[in-house]
């Protein structure tokens, strides 16, 4: 039984570390059918550090504005990766074909782990975000307010995570899953809206 536990918990942190720096190559381990469960194992141990932050810190409402923006990013990028892809949205072919963008969504909330330390990157309007965005009107002066330390490390945080996606659906989808760079930044708008409606409506 250990010896099984170990062999998956060994498996777990091999596609974890080649999604996160060889992402190209996680595309064939994850294949086409992979199990959901270890990444979901990987997303729960991730935002417990956070939850334990922010619970300290604020109220339980914050907890429900995370938990919202983070589950609304993965919803908005696999339809963004279905339609991309071409899922053929009739009978059971759908969730079986987004089913590896699924697992990668997952894994790759891994960086959520750093939100113990530096606020989560969120974008409130084309020229308004907590990390370094081209279309911002004064990047000195948004470095200042969020601290130089904390905005680089939320920068790094969201391009990573950015590339990761965008190069697994480039591989993955021939051709077309180049368009996905889009999705991120739409994904990472549409989350941060969701977030503060969740805030404010338990917020009492």
């Amino acid at each position: 039984m250990m010896a099984i536990i170990v062999s998956r918990a060994k498996n777990l942190v091999e596609s974890l570390l080649l999604l996160l720096f060889l992402p190209h190559r996680a595309v064939r381990r994850l294949g086409d059918y992979p199990a959901v469960w270890p990444a979901c194992c990987v997303a729960v141990i991730s935002y417990i550090p956070v939850a334990i932050r922010v619970t300290s810190k604020e109220r339980w409402s914050a907890n429900a504005a995370y938990l919202t923006g983070i589950l609304c990013c993965i919803v908005c990028n696999v339809v963004a990766y279905a339609i991309i892809a071409g899922v053929p949205w009739p009978r059971r072919a759908r969730p079986i074909c987004v089913r590896p963008f699924v697992a990668a969504s997952l894994y790759t909330t891994c960086f959520v782990v750093g939100w113990a330390i530096v606020e989560p990157p969120m974008l409130f309007s084309l020229g308004d975000a907590t990390f370094f965005w081209p279309f911002a009107g004064d990047v000195v002066r948004e470095a200042r307010k969020f601290g130089s330390l904390a905005f680089l490390a939320c920068s790094l945080i969201y391009y990573w995570w950015w590339l990761i996606l965008t190069v697994f659906v480039g591989v993955s989808v021939p051709r077309r899953g180049w368009l996905f760079v889009v999705a991120p930044p739409m994904s990472t708008f549409v989350a941060t809206r969701a977030a503060y409606w969740a805030y404010n409506l338990l917020d009492f």
